[in-house]
């Protein structure tokens, strides 16, 4: 993780004091990270980095699929057979790829991803005995190895999970807080104090960055607190009928299998779980003080938690910290132009135009 982070600064060197749109070298950094941590990739193809692309590039909002799941639930009969469809048509695109020159069908990046996963743990399979490696493939092999609790389907999707669910969100969040740097230049430089702080001069490891700086804690838990990012991930499906009250007193019925949906604007705007501070502004103290477990959603909740999200945190956190220890984030004027959220799989801002002035 270090070393992409290292690769990362050294990219940004090469811009010099002009602006730059630093989302775009978010975007590659968290790919490179995944893929080197997860799949023992240290230098990805660009091909592997277009087709992630390309996938976060669909429109959900617009897809029939995700509306009827959403509607009847991811576990329904016709949602799986859907899925069963979608699938059906990439292998036959791929089939007669392999019979004729003259036209190549496009298959869905999706799939793509996952063909080249497969692939990737087939290889750890073979080389299960590879002790120098110690990659989310290899640790899950491990496992299988031990008590075989682990399936081979199991490893696969873990494995693309951490590409398709960490990729974009990870950047996204580095984005807005880069955002938040540039904008409110008091919280850098509180920031910046307690990394100074902070005498080690070795290489910064997991312990150190997750559990060391407190403020940069209050800080990111700030940021997805503003800027929530995976909320279309954060329904679920009722198990068993449920009465719920409102603070009225007014009862809801929720039937066995009924979708719900949770308003997470409502809950991260709300004056009542956030306040005396007006929840629209930017005021990360706000967490010294412990809310109600449900106040928060920047992850989800419960056993359904995002499961990458330490590796999410780490990432975030060693970027910021490595960062701010040799720049200054400056606000450029490209970025309230040029700011703009948009929301397909995740909701994020494809441009972040600032400039980087090297600390003394």
């Amino acid at each position: 993780m270090n070393s992409c982070v290292t690769q990362f600064l050294f990219k940004l060197s090469a811009t010099g004091s002009s602006d730059i749109n630093i989302s775009t070298f978010y975007k590659r950094l968290t790919f490179d990270i995944i893929c080197s941590c997860c799949y023992g990739l240290n230098s990805p193809s660009e091909e592997y980095y277009q087709k992630v692309e390309e996938v976060f590039a669909i429109d959900l909002t617009q897809s029939l699929w995700l509306k009827l799941t959403c509607l009847l639930g991811s576990t329904s009969f016709l949602s799986q057979l859907i899925e069963k469809l979608y699938r059906s048509q990439d292998d036959f695109k791929r089939f007669l790829n392999g019979k004729q020159n003259f036209f190549q069908f496009g298959e869905f990046p999706r799939y793509w991803i996952r063909e080249k996963v497969r692939e990737i743990v087939d290889l750890g399979v073979e080389s299960r005995d590879d002790v120098g490696k110690i990659d989310l493939v290899h640790l899950l092999l491990k496992a299988t190895n031990k008590d075989g609790s682990i399936s081979h389907g199991e490893i696969l999707q873990n494995v693309s999970a951490f590409l398709i669910a960490g990729y974009e969100p990870t950047a996204a969040t580095m984005v807005y807080s880069t955002y938040i740097l540039a904008t409110h230049p008091e919280e850098q430089l509180k920031l910046q104090m307690e990394i100074d702080s902070y005498e080690d001069e070795g290489e910064m490891s997991y312990d150190v960055v997750i559990k060391k700086f407190e403020y940069l804690d209050r800080f990111l838990r700030e940021v997805l607190r503003m800027y929530p990012i995976a909320i279309q991930q954060l329904s679920r499906q009722c198990e068993q009928e449920t009465v719920v009250r409102d603070e009225h007193g007014k009862e809801f019925k929720i039937e066995k299998d009924d979708i719900v949906q949770a308003d997470v604007y409502s809950l991260h705007y709300s004056t009542d779980l956030w306040g005396p501070t007006d929840p629209g502004i930017f005021y990360p103290d706000r967490h010294i003080t412990q809310q109600s477990q449900c106040a928060f959603l920047g992850f989800g909740l419960g056993p359904r938690q995002c499961i990458g999200m330490r590796f999410a945190m780490s990432i975030i956190k060693l970027t910021l910290i490595r960062l701010l220890k040799e720049y200054t984030v400056v606000h450029s004027n490209k970025l309230e132009e040029n700011w703009c959220l948009t929301d397909k799989r995740v909701i994020t801002a494809q441009n972040c135009w600032i400039r980087l002035e090297a600390r003394q």
